[in-house]
C-alpha cells in the first residue's frame, strides 16, 4: 500500500514538472555554444517491482522446469498436499495433507474423507494432467491479497510440486485447488 501512494506521488510530481506553461525565452545574444550536448532528465520514470526468482515462501524446490511423467496414470495419489499463503493481514494460512486411505490434516486438525471422495480427486487430478505440467505460475510481487500456493503431489513413488499464484493459475487447476481446500471445513 505504501509502494503504490509513493509510486502515485512521484507519478504526480513528474507530471507538474513537465506541465504547465512554456518558459519565457531570453532574446539577448548566447554566449559562446559549449560543444558538448546538454545532458536530458528523463521526464518519465518507470518503477517496477518483481518476486526474486530465487525466493519463494514454500522454501527450495529441488525440480527441473520440465514435466515428470505420471509413473502410473492408472494408480491413485499417494498423499498430496496444498500450502495456502497470502491474502492480506487476518487470512490464516492452510496447510492440508490428503492420504490415498482417505486421513487428512488441515492445520493439524486431523479428519477423513469417503473412498468415493479420493477417486474423485484422483480423477480431477488424472483431468489435470499434474504431473504433466510445466514450471510454476508465479507473477510478480506486490498484490499482498493475493494467494500463493504450494501443490505437491505423490504417486508411485514420484513426486510433483507447483507454486501458482491465483492471479496466474488456469481455470482447471483452480477448481483443483478450491475442490480441496473444501475439505475440512
Amino acid at each position: 500500500m505504501k509502494l503504490r501512494v509513493l509510486l502515485m506521488i512521484l507519478i504526480v510530481a513528474l507530471a507538474a514538472c513537465t506541465g504547465g506553461e512554456p518558459t519565457a525565452e531570453v532574446t539577448a545574444e548566447p554566449e559562446a555554444a559549449a560543444e558538448e550536448p546538454a545532458v536530458v532528465a528523463p521526464t518519465q520514470a518507470v518503477i517496477v517491482v518483481t518476486r526474486d526468482p530465487n525466493s519463494s515462501p514454500f522454501g527450495s524446490v529441488q525440480q527441473s522446469e520440465e514435466a515428470t511423467e505420471d509413473p502410473f496414470p492408472d494408480a491413485l495419489f499417494d498423499s498430496i498436499r496444498i500450502i495456502r499463503v497470502g491474502g492480506g493481514e487476518g487470512v490464516e494460512q492452510i496447510e492440508l495433507d490428503i492420504r490415498q486411505d482417505g486421513t487428512y490434516v488441515r492445520n493439524g486438525v486431523p479428519g477423513v474423507i469417503t473412498p468415493e471422495e479420493v477417486i474423485e480427486i484422483d480423477a480431477q487430478l488424472d483431468e489435470l494432467q499434474f504431473f504433466d505440467m510445466t514450471g510454476d505460475m508465479l507473477g510478480p510481487g506486490g498484490d499482498d491479497r493475493a494467494f500463493t500456493y504450494g501443490i505437491t503431489v505423490e504417486r508411485a513413488g514420484t513426486r510433483r510440486t507447483v507454486q501458482a499464484d491465483d492471479r496466474y493459475m488456469p481455470t482447471i487447476l483452480k477448481e483443483f485447488v478450491a475442490r480441496i481446500l473444501m475439505i475440512g471445513l
